[in-house]
């Protein structure tokens, strides 16, 4: 295939992904139809089949670009004159914050997105995997300096982000109570954080009111 021709492929596939996942966010994996990102873009139905297999195919395209949006914000999450307290939480508040900006994700939170799809499934699987790995690295250091007693640093990393993942889940899925979740989630994270601390942390600094950070 000559280079103008890949190039032109690449930069129509991604109109594509951005139309989809526009989609996708107003109106959820299960309303949107490969007609309707089709005939977004003036193209006929079939035209799409050029680019990818089939809707899931599609929507798979869609999380793994925002999926990587995510990631980069949150790979920003570390400054070396915190502890690894503060690094931990501004590594969950990142995402968090990440998430509550992305329609598309909250629709996946919510449950609107390839129910049963291997394929789906193993993609927030890696993208889990990848986050245990950032939030492993924070709890590596803290028991290095000694400010975390963390016995297994990445079996604790993928409970962490897994109580996240559900946390958020929890959050976006409650009808009418949203608030009350998030409030509950951060509420949980502090707990968890301040649990992983030392025994000499919390000694030195619990008179405090910031002592489960790690703060002087």
């Amino acid at each position: 295939m000559p280079k103008n021709v890949r190039r032109d492929f690449a930069s129509r596939r991604e109109e594509i992904i951005h139309q989809s996942t526009e989609l996708f966010a107003r109106f959820g994996y299960k309303k949107t139809t490969v007609a309707a990102i089709a005939g977004g873009m003036g193209l006929v139905k079939g035209a799409l089949y050029a680019y990818f297999q089939d809707k899931e195919d599609i929507y798979l395209a869609c999380f793994e670009e925002q999926a990587d949006r995510l990631r980069r914000q949150i790979s920003k999450y570390q400054e070396p004159n915190l502890s690894a307290q503060e690094n931990l939480l501004r590594f969950f508040d990142t995402a968090a914050a990440a998430v509550a900006q992305s329609p598309f994700l909250i629709k996946a939170l919510e449950g609107d997105c390839p129910a049963g799809s291997r394929l789906f499934s193993a993609q927030v699987e890696l993208y889990e995997l990848e986050a245990a790995r950032m939030v492993e690295g924070i709890l590596r250091s803290g028991k290095t300096n000694g400010a975390m007693a963390v016995d297994n640093p990445g079996l604790t990393a993928r409970t962490l982000v897994r109580l996240f993942y559900h946390l958020l889940k929890a959050k976006y899925s409650a009808s009418g109570s949203g608030d009350d979740v998030a409030e509950q989630t951060a509420e949980l994270l502090r707990l968890v954080v301040r649990g992983l601390a030392a025994p000499a942390v919390l000694s030195a600094r619990q008179q405090s009111p910031d002592w489960w950070q790690g703060r002087k």
